[in-house]
């Protein structure tokens, strides 16, 4: 099973698909692979792009 999830945030140019974010959630510190990116503009001037991605691996990192 892959775990997919979507992040939002706000808009960078630096941010590419292949890259990893690191997150840590419920289940710890974890990658996950960009696998698309798509932009998003609200009501307001302000743009956010929508992060689609997979977990890097299953492996969850501990905070040490």
């Amino acid at each position: 099973a892959t775990r997919v999830l979507n992040f939002v945030i706000r808009y960078r140019k630096d941010i590419n698909e292949g890259d990893l974010i690191t997150y840590q959630d419920e289940r710890g510190l974890n990658d996950y692979n960009i696998i698309s990116i798509q932009e998003y503009k609200k009501k307001s001037f302000r743009m956010y792009l929508i992060i689609e991605c997979e977990m890097y691996s299953n492996v969850v990192k501990k905070w040490i």
